[in-house]
């Protein structure tokens, strides 16, 4: 992080982090794979920031899914705004939807990611169910 940056949202020691910039928001996350470990930013707009801060879920949500393809490898940008439109910006069931898929063909690795950093039940991730129901206010 350098002195321009302010941060929007912090998950925790090597967990992603939401930051605005002087040039706008970006979602920066760990990855690791084997021994190796490495960091990456991607651009979100103000929009997505402001679902990323308000709805933690997403923000984990994203991270899982964006973490299994970046151990293998690197998704182009236009795979990553889909990512993000598809979890960050789009309904909860679509969502849902999008990750199950992504989740099936990692072998189950983005709903345990889930499970391990929230202590989910990923039996209910891998039948659909991502998002947990919200108290009413």
């Amino acid at each position: 992080m350098t002195a321009a940056e302010t941060v929007l949202l912090d998950l925790g020691a090597w967990a992603p982090k939401l930051v605005q910039t002087a040039t706008g928001f970006e979602f920066q996350m760990p990855v690791e794979s084997g021994i190796v470990s490495w960091s990456l930013a991607f651009a979100v707009s103000a929009e997505q920031a402001r679902v990323l801060c308000a709805d933690e879920q997403r923000c984990h949500f994203l991270w899982a899914a964006l973490h299994h393809p970046h151990q293998l490898g690197r998704l182009s940008r236009a795979e990553v705004e889909t990512y993000l439109q598809r979890i960050v910006s789009g309904p909860c069931a679509e969502a849902e939807a999008f990750l199950s898929q992504l989740d099936l063909a990692a072998n189950r690795a983005i709903s345990n990611h889930v499970r391990i950093m929230l202590g989910r039940d990923q039996a209910a991730m891998i039948a659909g169910r991502w998002f947990l129901p919200r108290a009413p206010k």
